[in-house]
């Protein structure tokens, strides 16, 4: 079941002549069933969670002059989550002694590649029910920027802001973050050729401290913008270099392996542990656009380059024994723990072709992804797994092995895009291909072992999806649309267990009232 209720209200008035003042509210409630991977245990988990989120904000907007233009924000997030799994599901199995863990019944998983596994999967592991999990976070913060011309070639732009961040998870204690951040960025044109924009930012977070965020970005014009209605139209190329920061969830910071070894741990120092911080990354793409035939048919190619590092990782909770985490902490900690460990590149091509004619257009995209995995906690501290019927393949069982490629991340990837537009008339098709991509089953047998897993290569199937979508304006305040989602009804299931809508009709009409 699934329930989600939406109220939005928002306010606007000019204040003076030039400054736009607008009040936005928010609140969202959210509640439904999570039954987990039923294609993997055969019956359905009674678990259920809960959102809410009450967000405020407050923008002025100002033209003070034909140069300098402003903006100031204020906002304040509220977001709270609860999970909430009643009961213990499944036909409870103790053979240790230590405590029953709930198993699901037996079920045959075939992985997209071709391999395959029988047997039962535990499906809710032993502890105190009902077992219930919130998180808590508020936010509220203060920016402002501004722009300003310095010529119709040179634009400066600046801008700061402040926040204060506080949450809790779980039984930790309250998590409180001061951060701030500013910027500075130049976008200027030579010629009417080169375009260029360089800046940087800076970020003084509360947990890891200062990062540095450099990034430039550089477009030139072979053929200039006015040779856009010849046969051969304008050639622009493109060249885009930068670091980027995220910083970690309240959540994280609390379920850290790091603060559950505590730091004069001997664990902490075999593995190399450090205090989590943040994710990193490294981006780099080099394009060129071509028009032709009138400015008709666009066409792009674009290759990058890009490398995440010091990801945070999942260490699931039933492998913190074997890093020294001790019991009654561990039995604490409702899922796990979190760590900076995974780092991986991605490199690759994409390539998009947009044709228009009369009311005619016809796009479509294809993109080529080779990622590889550099680093993994799974891979360095607590080895690969091995699944007794493929002895010989080793098994990322929670993360992906280091040379392998990132869960959920398929190498190859496409779309399409075709409408038609006449008078009061538009009809569309759309369409998404995705291929295959990596995974896990992440399942433990009644043993704690691994014969529910799979070998993670293209584990997961392939799909496509096409959606029709028409509307025609019956009258200048009214119009009728239509929309089939999954047009040709396919069905598709993952093995990660999260079956595809079936083919779905909407259709309504939406009427204007008042205005001009």
């Amino acid at each position: 079941a699934y329930r989600n209720t939406t109220g939005v209200a928002r306010l606007g008035a000019l204040v003076g002549s030039v400054t736009d003042l607008s009040v936005t509210l928010r609140r969202v409630n959210t509640s439904y069933g999570s039954p987990g991977t039923v294609s993997f245990h055969g019956v359905a988990d009674d678990s259920l969670q809960t959102n809410a989120l009450t967000f405020a904000g407050v923008r002025a907007t100002s033209h003070v002059t034909d140069r300098l233009q402003t903006d100031v924000q204020f906002g304040s997030l509220d977001r709270t989550i609860t999970f909430d799994n009643p009961t213990a599901t499944g036909q409870a199995y103790d053979p240790f002694g230590f405590g029953a863990n709930y198993l699901g019944d037996q079920v045959s998983i075939v992985g997209a590649n071709g391999y395959q596994t029988t047997g039962r999967a535990i499906l809710d592991y032993g502890g105190i029910y009902p077992s219930i999990f919130t998180s808590d976070t508020t936010r509220r913060y203060l920016s402002g920027r501004a722009s300003y011309y310095v010529t119709s070639s040179l634009e400066l732009s600046g801008g700061a802001r402040a926040e204060r961040e506080a949450g809790i998870s779980g039984v930790s204690a309250k998590t409180v973050r001061t951060n701030a951040g500013a910027f500075v960025e130049a976008r200027g044109s030579l010629l009417n050729r080169v375009y260029l924009t360089g800046g940087v930012g800076v970020e003084e977070n509360g947990l890891f401290g200062r990062a540095v965020t450099p990034r430039i970005a550089v477009a030139f014009y072979g053929r200039n913008p006015t040779t856009s209605h010849t046969v051969v139209g304008e050639t622009k190329l493109t060249f885009n270099l930068g670091r980027g920061v995220k910083a970690p969830s309240v959540l994280d910071e609390q379920s850290a392996l790091y603060g559950l070894l505590g730091p004069g741990s001997g664990s902490t120092t075999s593995f190399r542990l450090a205090p989590i911080g943040p994710e990193r990354s490294m981006n780099l793409d080099l394009g060129v656009e071509q028009v032709l035939v009138g400015g008709h048919v666009r066409l792009r190619l674009a290759y990058f380059g890009n490398r995440f590092t010091d990801l945070i990782e999942y260490v699931n909770k039933t492998t913190l024994p074997q890093l020294g985490v001790p019991i009654d902490v561990v039995g604490a900690v409702p899922f796990g723990a979190t760590i900076n460990a995974s780092s991986y590149t991605a490199r690759g091509v994409e390539t998009a072709v947009d044709v228009q004619a009369g009311g005619f257009r016809l796009s479509g995209s294809y993109t080529f992804v080779d990622a590889e995995v550099t680093k993994s906690f799974s891979s360095s501290a607590l080895t690969p797994v091995f699944n007794t019927s493929y002895p010989d393949i080793p098994i990322g069982q929670f993360s992906p092995l280091v040379g392998a490629r990132p869960f959920r991340r398929p190498t190859h990837g496409g779309s399409v895009f075709a409408s038609y537009t006449r008078a009061r008339m538009q009809v569309s098709v759309a369409g998404v291909f995705v291929g295959k991509s990596d995974d896990s089953t992440f399942l433990s047998d009644a043993f704690f072992g691994t014969s529910m897993l799979l070998p993670n290569r293209d584990l997961n199937e392939s799909y496509q999806t096409l959606n029709l979508s028409a509307a025609y304006q019956l009258h200048s305040r009214l119009r009728w649309y239509v929309t089939v989602e999954n047009l040709l009804d396919q069905g598709y299931e993952a093995v990660i267990g999260f079956p595809s809508l079936p083919r779905t009709l909407r259709t309504g009409v939406s009427v204007a009232l008042g205005g001009r």
